[in-house]
């Protein structure tokens, strides 16, 4: 039985698409009319309905732009479509599916302040749709990886700012990427098409490894050169501390520093957090990282007037601030440091260098 064909408003009306759309798939070439009748006049056939269907899915949910969809439903060899899927990662599960985000945050356990700051971050990009909003599967497990790294004790903050990091550099990478695997590898005679899916899928699966292996490697080499690092902070703040009583003007400063120096608690707040700090390179690392920040925490205000030992204060936080290391940020400002004092750790830096 012959199949009525139908007028473009009706191809609008039963994929549930605005007609203003469906002109515009026509204008592109995506829809052809089964049949003209006039300038003014055509009609379509009713397989021209899940062709919109399809449209719409391509474009909001893989993201493809017009151009390859039309390549795409020009194809009747179905390897194209499959070197398209690889090219444009469609072929990689549920990623690109929609969901509404209040489902997503809620299955991720996140609140709204959180999917702001990783939309601001462009690490989440809501789709709104009249008076819905909605993300696409991928991004949910992104927000998965949030809700693991809050259980863990790690701020949304800190896991925006890395993630960014890691998507700037992936980004940059990602782009001479396939530049070169187009370039290298894709862009010789006789290629197939099933040869060129193969290339991108070996490519993407090894890459994915690799980042993962060489992340892990260099992860370790960092964190250990970062505990060595302190490790020889430790040792310089001891050094430092032992060639103070010079500097000192008075016996009673000279008295806490030595009760500091042997492992005392003399009750004085500052020399007391430089002292726990001297006894870290006895400590396990996770308790060494905790007492690290809260002793420096301790000599960021300024020493005021007054402060019992002001002057034995004031030296232990110079020294603080020109030995610590980069990464600890203890940057306290400094408003008269000690010239005798600047000379020592100069000195103490020098004798560092060269060992």
């Amino acid at each position: 039985m012959k199949q009525r064909l139908l007028k473009i408003s009706e191809v609008a009306e039963a994929s549930d698409t605005s007609l203003t759309t469906v002109k515009y798939y026509v204008r592109e070439g995506l829809i052809r009319p089964a049949k003209k009748t006039s300038p003014n006049m055509a009609y379509y056939a009713p397989e021209a309905v899940e062709q919109v269907r399809l449209i719409r899915r391509l474009q909001g949910e893989r993201f493809y732009p017009l151009s390859v969809i039309r390549r795409l439903l020009r194809q009747e060899d179905p390897g194209e479509a499959e070197l398209l899927h690889a090219i444009s990662k469609a072929d990689r599960d549920d990623y690109y599916d929609l969901l509404p985000l209040s489902q997503a945050l809620a299955a991720a356990g996140l609140d709204g302040d959180t999917a702001a700051l990783l939309e601001a971050a462009g690490l989440l990009t809501p789709q709104r749709r009249g008076t819905e909003t909605f993300c696409c599967r991928g991004e949910l497990r992104l927000m998965e990886l949030v809700r693991r790294r809050l259980d863990a004790g790690i701020p949304a903050a800190q896991t925006v700012k890395i993630f960014s990091l890691y998507e700037s550099h992936l980004k940059a990478t990602a782009l001479a990427d396939i530049e070169s695997l187009l370039s290298d590898c894709m862009l010789v005679p006789g290629l197939s098409t099933a040869r060129a899916v193969e290339m991108i899928h070996v490519s993407d699966q090894t890459l994915d490894d690799f980042i993962a292996m060489r992340r892990y490697a260099l992860n370790a080499q960092v964190g250990n050169a970062f505990l060595e690092r302190v490790e020889g902070f430790l040792r310089r703040l001891e050094d430092y501390a032992r060639h103070l009583p010079p500097l000192l003007e008075t016996e009673g400063d000279r008295a806490v520093l030595s009760a500091v120096l042997g492992g005392e608690d003399t009750g004085e707040p500052l020399p007391d957090a430089y002292g726990r700090l001297l006894r870290l390179r006895d400590q396990g690392i996770a308790q060494s990282l905790s007492a690290l920040n809260a002793a420096l925490s301790a000599f960021l205000p300024p020493v005021e007037e007054g402060t019992p030992h002001r002057r034995l204060c004031l030296l232990l936080r110079q020294g603080l601030a020109a030995l610590s290391p980069r990464e600890l940020r203890f940057v306290p400002v400094l408003s008269e440091p000690d010239r005798a004092a600047a000379r020592l750790i100069s000195e103490i830096q020098r004798r560092t260098e060269k060992e």
